[in-house]
C-alpha cells in the first residue's frame, strides 16, 4: 500500500482540534443516502488486516488509521473511517471510537477492549481479521451451496404457477364436456387450481405480514427465545448452526483466556456477543454457578446446545491451566467440521430438490392424464 506521509500532515491540518465532525457537519449534497450494511464482513476484514500490518511496522493508531482513510476510495466507507480517526485523535480509546457507530457489533467492541485492556490490540485486530476472512469464506460457501438449488427451485415454482392458472383450467373445461366421474387426484388438482387463482393474492400479503412482524418483534425477548429454539431444532440446519455458534463461542473464549481475562468476565462478555438467545441464558446461568465455585465443564453439563465432546476437553483444560488451548483447539475443530458439512449438504441439496421438484411436476401431470387413460379405457370395453 503505496501512502505519501505528506499527504496525511496535509488532511490532519484540515481537522479542526475543538470539534468533533460527524455526518451532519457535512452539506445535504454530499450526504449520502445508505441501504443495509456500508462496512461488510469483506471490507471489515481489509479494514483489520490494514490496521494490523500497519500497526506492526510501527505506526500508532491513529497515523494507521489517518493512512486507511487517504487510501480508501468508496466515500460512505470513508465517512466511517474518517469519524473513527477524529474520535481518536480527541482522546478516545479505539472500542469508545466504534462504541456508538452501528456499522461495527458487540462482538467487535467487546474484543478490541479486551485487547486494550491487555495490552494485545494488535493479536485482538488480527484475530478479527481472520474471524471476518472465515466468515466471508464461509457465506461463499452457503450461497454456493444454495444458488443452484434455488434457481432450480424458483423455476418450478414459476412452472407450476402456470400450470396452475393456465393449464389445469383448460383441462378442467375439456373435462366437463366428458360428464363422467373423474378421479380423486385430479378432482384435488382442480380444486386447488381453483383456490390458487381465486385466492393467489394471499401469498405476497402473508410474505409481506410475515416480514413486517419479525422486523417488529425480533429484539422482543419472548420472540429471540422461542425463534432460537425453532432454529437449533431444524433438521440438518439445526446441527449446522449449532457448530456455527460452538466455533464462535470458542474463538471468542481464546481470545479472552489468551489475554488473561477472569474466565467470570470472559463468560459475561461472550454472553453478550454470541446473538442466539439460548447461548446468552446458558452463559449467563453457567457464569452465575462460577461464582458459586462450581467448575466450568460441570455447568456447562447441564444444557445439551454443548456437545459433549467440547465438555470433555474444556475439563482436561481446566485441569492442566490450558483452556486458551483447548479454546483454540475447538475452534479450529469447528470451523473444518462446518465447511465440511456445508460442501456435503450442497451435494445433497441439489439431487433431492430435482426430486421434489420433478414430483410435483409429475403429480400434476399424471391428475390431468387420468381421466383420459379412463375415457380411453371405457371407449376400448
Amino acid at each position: 500500500m503505496a501512502i505519501d506521509l505528506s499527504q496525511i500532515k496535509n488532511y490532519n491540518q484540515q481537522v479542526s482540534p475543538g470539534k468533533l465532525p460527524s455526518k451532519e457537519d457535512l452539506p445535504f449534497w454530499k450526504k449520502e443516502i445508505s441501504f443495509g450494511k456500508i462496512l461488510t464482513d469483506k471490507i471489515k476484514e481489509v479494514f483489520y488486516s490494514e490496521l494490523v500490518i500497519l500497526m506492526t511496522a510501527g505506526l500508532d493508531l491513529k497515523l494507521a488509521l489517518d493512512l486507511i482513510v487517504q487510501e480508501e476510495k468508496k466515500e460512505k466507507v470513508k465517512n466511517i473511517y474518517y469519524l473513527i480517526s477524529q474520535k481518536i485523535l480527541h482522546g478516545l480509546s479505539l472500542s469508545e471510537a466504534i462504541k456508538d457507530q452501528p456499522e461495527f457489533g458487540q462482538y467487535e467492541f467487546y474484543s478490541i477492549k479486551i485487547g486494550e485492556e491487555s495490552g494485545s490490540l494488535v493479536l485482538v485486530l488480527e484475530e478479527l481479521s481472520l474471524f471476518f476472512r472465515k466468515k466471508v469464506k464461509q457465506k461463499k460457501q452457503i450461497i454456493s451451496a444454495i444458488s443452484y438449488p434455488a434457481m432450480i427451485f424458483i423455476t418450478a415454482l414459476g412452472a407450476v404457477f402456470f400450470m396452475m392458472n393456465f393449464i389445469v383450467p383448460l383441462f378442467a373445461d375439456a373435462f366437463k364436456r366428458f360428464n363422467s366421474d373423474l378421479p380423486t387426484l385430479t378432482k384435488a388438482v382442480i380444486y386447488l387450481s381453483d383456490q390458487f387463482r381465486n385466492y393467489w393474492y394471499l401469498i405476497p400479503i402473508s410474505v409481506g405480514l410475515i416480514v413486517v412482524l419479525v422486523r417488529m418483534f425480533r429484539n422482543e425477548e419472548w420472540y429471540r427465545k422461542y425463534s432460537g429454539i425453532l432454529l437449533l431444532r431444524i433438521p440438518v440446519i439445526g446441527k449446522l448452526m449449532q457448530k456455527i455458534y460452538l466455533a464462535s463461542f470458542c474463538q471468542s473464549m481464546s481470545l479472552m483466556t489468551s489475554a488473561k481475562t477472569p474466565l467470570v468476565q470472559s463468560l459475561e462478555l461472550v454472553s453478550k456477543m454470541i446473538g442466539l438467545y439460548p447461548y446468552e441464558k446458558a452463559l449467563i446461568s453457567i457464569r452465575e454457578g462460577l461464582y458459586h465455585g462450581k467448575p466450568l465443564n460441570e455447568l456447562m453439563l447441564d444444557y445439551p446446545i454443548f456437545d459433549s465432546r467440547m465438555v470433555s476437553l474444556i475439563k482436561v483444560g481446566e485441569e492442566t491451566n490450558r483452556l486458551d488451548s483447548i479454546f483454540k483447539r475447538l475452534y479450529d475443530q469447528y470451523t473444518e467440521e462446518t465447511d465440511h458439512q456445508t460442501t456435503v449438504m450442497s451435494s445433497l441439496l441439489e439431487p433431492m430438490l430435482i426430486i421434489v421438484v420433478g414430483g410435483m411436476v409429475a403429480l400434476l401431470l399424471v391428475a390431468m392424464y387420468l381421466p383420459m387413460f379412463k375415457l380411453g379405457g371405457s371407449l376400448m370395453n
